[in-house]
């Protein structure tokens, strides 16, 4: 079922507001590193990418009241002024403008409307990056472990993947990736014809540069991917489970959100993803038959929705119905070994909180006291300064020696 390719694609109006709202896991993080290193030279072109990140999540989340972190142990939101200035840019830029962040992918018809309407209501053109369930549903399970869960992968998958639609209407997870629902509610806002539908080839990974190349009117290979940018592959199951055993200890000793954030989310395990391959027997995920059989039966479901809705498609819509190859379950080091790495992991962030090797102590002299000049006679202040002063002068007055 072969939509047009990315060389059938007509540029848009040099007015367009190009909103690519995900969803997650979809090769999002790829082409937004792509913009955001490109940004200069889509100036020059008249199209702003705006800001100074990578991609425009934090202003997203504000737009839709979406909360980060741990409920109660330092989560919050941003505010909504985040949002409002960056609707205002776009409103005030004239030329193209590119925006994009996953995080659009949980709005209702509601938020939709007001996002589109925010950011210039007929300029606003979205476009939806899609590629097979079984492809994403790993991926999504590692981004629950990067924000503190711990649940196994099998117990997540049947949650998930239940039969009951309305246990799935109730997930976060649905609402994101219930892919023709989600192209029906944005086309609902901005109409088919102003939505365009793109399904990826996992066989070619420049595949995504051209689609965005092509809508704004840029040539090929405009659109590259940055130098050493690796800060998104996959973890494999072995960090997998380190992190999930580290995020028992971290639920367990109720670690606040920041602390987490910055030892373990930005640095340890960031590190390893930056920083390390995974060596050649430590294999990735693999996801089970029955969870395979199912992620097609719904990736059919969203094809026929997906046809039905009269949206543009680029690339091959039957991909996402097809039945993923199984993986072979990766092998895990011993316990003893397995064991070590979490103590490494959990003694470091406990030690940077000030709370010894296990969450044991409380060090409420750590820091020292910063030295305050509360209770010293002025007299004495005075006499002190005089002495600092005549000698600074004596200083200043004295011949230098040749």
């Amino acid at each position: 079922m072969n939509g047009t390719t990315p060389a059938d694609l007509e540029p848009l109006p040099r007015d367009a507001v190009l909103l690519h709202i995900g969803p997650h896991k979809t090769g999002t993080t790829a082409i937004q590193a792509a913009l955001a290193a490109s940004r200069d030279r889509l100036a020059e072109r008249d199209i702003a990418y705006p800001g100074r990140g990578n991609q425009h999540s934090r202003e997203a989340m504000a737009a839709l009241g979406l909360g980060f972190g741990f409920r109660g142990r330092g989560g919050g939101t941003f505010p909504e002024q985040e949002w409002e200035r960056l609707a205002s840019r776009v409103r005030r830029t004239r030329g193209r403008v590119v925006l994009s962040s996953e995080f659009f992918d949980v709005a209702s018809a509601a938020q939709a409307e007001q996002v589109c309407s925010a950011l210039g209501g007929d300029r606003v053109h979205v476009v939806v990056t899609l590629r097979p369930l079984a492809r994403i549903l790993p991926s999504s399970w590692q981004q629950t472990l990067k924000s503190g869960r711990r649940r196994h992968y099998e117990q997540w998958l049947k949650q998930v993947l239940t039969d009951s639609p309305e246990a799935r209407a109730e997930q976060a997870f649905w609402t994101r990736h219930d892919h023709g629902s989600l192209i029906d509610r944005w086309a609902g806002v901005v109409g088919p014809e102003r939505l365009t539908a793109a399904v990826l080839d996992e066989r070619d990974h420049t595949w995504l540069y051209h689609v965005f190349e092509r809508m704004l009117g840029l040539e090929e290979d405009f659109l590259t991917r940055p130098p050493g940018d690796r800060a998104n592959r996959s973890m494999s199951a072995l960090e997998c489970e380190l992190l999930r055993r580290v995020n028992g200890h971290v639920a367990r000793h109720e670690v606040p959100w920041a602390d987490y954030q910055q030892v373990i989310r930005d640095g340890a395990f960031r590190r390893i993803l930056t920083e390390r391959e995974p060596g050649p027997g430590e294999g990735p995920i693999s996801t089970p038959g029955w969870a395979l059989d199912r992620s097609a039966r719904f990736g059919a479901e969203a094809v026929e929705q997906i046809a039905a809705s009269g949206v543009r498609v680029v690339g091959d819509l039957g991909h996402l119905a097809q039945r993923a190859a199984p993986t072979p379950k990766a092998k895990l080091p011993g316990p003893v070994q397995l064991r070590l790495m979490v103590h490494l992991v959990v003694g470091a962030l406990s030690g940077s909180m000030r709370r010894g090797p296990d969450f044991g102590e409380v060090r409420t002299g750590w820091p020292p006291p910063t030295p305050t000049l509360d209770g010293v006679p002025t007299r004495h202040l005075a006499r002190v300064l005089r002495g600092r002063l005549t000698e600074a002068t004596r200083r200043r007055l004295r011949p230098e020696r040749g």
